[in-house]
């Protein structure tokens, strides 16, 4: 049997309870809470439909499990856990706003619900109240991490953009984009995690590359599932990267195919969309082998993870990790 820092224990290597969740995470919800009933000027309404569209909080269950492979400051790690998360929800409430998106996990958005204007405003204070409670625990150097994380996902938002049905976009230019979007804020979030304990530069930089990993994962399966998953269980439509002209990995390595690329080719210059267009690229991307390709490339940095931790102790916070770097791979929303 071993144990990490924060008690959890293990029996013969594996890990008691679910990889999504800490006993933290309890208490990053309520520190959630009550910042949400503090947020002066926020409509009470607006305050609660924003805590309550939370997803699985897998950034914050990430900066927990990586403060448990050291001593560590409990209320500390709860700070920089609920931090993490504040930043993601002002990123999603900003991408909603520039992806004029009216849905997600089957509720409104906040900007279908109270209009552009205050979204952009709620996501502003969810950002400052993140940099506010680091800086409040006087944590400069989480502070540095993350402000150069959500810089980098602001340039990936203009990357985005700007390369909009760019067909010459490479894999390597994909991967480079997608870790700015995605992967630096779970890196951020294991690295900020393990800097609340004694786990020592090299255990942090371990951390940080295992986020960055999982991270790359992350969002392939979520390109890939814009596009073979299922609308009921993503909780937002599909088709909505090809629609925008989003350059995936599945559309990358389609483009790349003699038969299916000239189609892939013709589909976005003309600007189609709606199911059958979808369903043609679908099939496309699946008889090309884009799809089958994509989801190896996923289990390839699912993989680089893993061997990260293996660099760390051995204890449940590693256990856990180690399932949830599967998790990411074998999703489904």
């Amino acid at each position: 049997m071993s144990k990490c820092s924060a008690g959890l224990e293990i029996t013969e290597g594996r890990p008691q309870g679910l990889p999504l969740y800490h006993p933290g995470l309890a208490d990053v919800e309520k520190r959630l809470m009550e910042m949400a009933g503090s947020l002066y000027g926020l409509p009470a309404e607006l305050a609660s439909f924003i805590i309550a569209s939370g997803g699985k909080r897998i950034r914050p269950i990430l900066a927990l499990h990586s403060s448990d492979f050291a001593e560590c400051d409990h209320e500390l790690a709860v700070d920089v856990a609920t931090s993490v998360e504040l930043v993601h929800m002002a990123s999603i409430v900003h991408d909603d706003v520039i992806d004029q998106a009216m849905s997600r996990r089957g509720r409104e958005t906040i900007n279908a619900r109270w209009g552009n204007h205050l979204a952009v405003l709620t996501g502003d204070l969810l950002l400052s109240k993140a940099l506010e409670i680091l800086s409040r625990r006087r944590k400069y150097g989480v502070v540095r991490v993350l402000a150069n994380t959500v810089a980098n996902m602001s340039q990936a938002e203009m990357i985005q953009a700007s390369r909009a049905f760019d067909e010459r976009m490479t894999e390597a230019e994909y991967t480079d984009y997608v870790s700015k979007k995605t992967a630096y804020l779970m890196a951020a979030s294991c690295y900020s995690g393990a800097a609340t304990s004694r786990a020592g530069r090299k255990r942090m930089a371990c951390m940080w590359e295992y986020g960055l990993y999982l991270g790359i994962a992350f969002q392939i399966i979520d390109d890939t599932l814009d596009i073979v998953g299922d609308e009921t269980m993503i909780g937002k439509p599909t088709g909505k990267d090809l629609a925008c002209g989003v350059m995936t990995l599945p559309i990358i390595r389609g483009l790349q195919h003699p038969v299916a690329g000239p189609a892939l080719r013709e589909i976005m210059r003309s600007r189609r969309t709606g199911a059958e267009t979808l369903s043609k690229v679908h099939h496309l991307l699946l008889e090309s082998g884009a799809i089958a390709y994509s989801y190896a490339q996923a289990r390839k940095y699912v993989e680089f993870a893993k061997a990260k931790l293996q660099s760390m102790p051995d204890c449940s916070a590693r256990d856990c990790l180690l399932a949830l770097a599967e998790l990411v791979i074998t999703r489904n929303a």
